[in-house]
């Protein structure tokens, strides 16, 4: 059944089928684990290792010092980490999508996966492939009527879209290997992970911040 189906059927929101059908799909992988983990460990060691987001951590600015926020994965067969740092944006869309936040309006990434969905178009696959002096690249790997495409995309942009999607995450070999198991990469990892707000302080703030403007904005009527 489509998404609008679903939601006539159940009485609720299309946003929250959308959200049942990402924490149904997250749960399953986690009760299918023990079944595949042996094969895709083989799998991964030629080709790009599926990982999944496991949580959003931000440092707050601090004067001159600006804020950043990076967003955690974690190997699915493994115990290989990776940390990128993305825009304030970003990390907050992907804490909504990890905490299965229903928002009243649909954002950007809503919109870019109902617009695949309503063209007869899905996100097969998003995948990080380069790490170019601290740069990561990544392409969404995309099926639609015309065939199956790469699209050159930023990570942030394709693991919001891979959660909303129930899309499988990968990360080549090399860029893992440079980003996590290297002295700097290690690093880095240490200090993103290290980082004061997680993923439900994120997103506590952000709406925090939306009742202060909608406040602000009754009172000034």
């Amino acid at each position: 059944m489509a998404h609008r189906e679903v939601a006539a059927a159940l009485g609720i929101g299309v946003g929250a089928v959308k959200t049942r059908l990402h924490k149904g799909r997250a749960a399953l992988r986690e009760e299918l684990a023990a079944w595949w983990r042996e094969d895709d460990m083989a799998a991964t060691t030629t080709g790009p290792v599926t990982m999944r987001v496991t949580e959003v951590r931000r440092r707050p600015g601090d004067g001159e010092r600006p804020e950043k926020t990076a967003i955690l994965l974690s190997e699915e067969a493994g115990e290989r980490r990776l940390s990128i740092w993305v825009g304030g944006f970003e990390a907050t869309q992907i804490a909504f999508a990890l905490e299965g936040t229903e928002l009243p309006r649909p954002m950007a990434y809503q919109l870019m996966t109902s617009l695949l969905e309503a063209t007869g178009g899905r996100l097969a696959e998003a995948r990080v492939t380069r790490l170019d002096d601290g740069t990561f690249y990544g392409v969404a790997v995309v099926q639609g009527p015309a065939g199956t495409r790469e699209l050159d995309a930023r990570p942030s942009d394709i693991l919001n879209l891979a959660l909303l999607a129930g899309a499988p995450i990968r990360v080549d070999p090399a860029v893992l290997a440079e980003a996590s198991e290297s002295e700097k990469g290690a690093r880095y990892l240490a200090e993103a992970t290290a980082y004061p707000d997680d993923t439900a302080a994120i997103i506590a703030d952000f709406q925090a911040d939306m009742e202060r403007t909608r406040a602000e904005f009754l009172r000034r009527r």
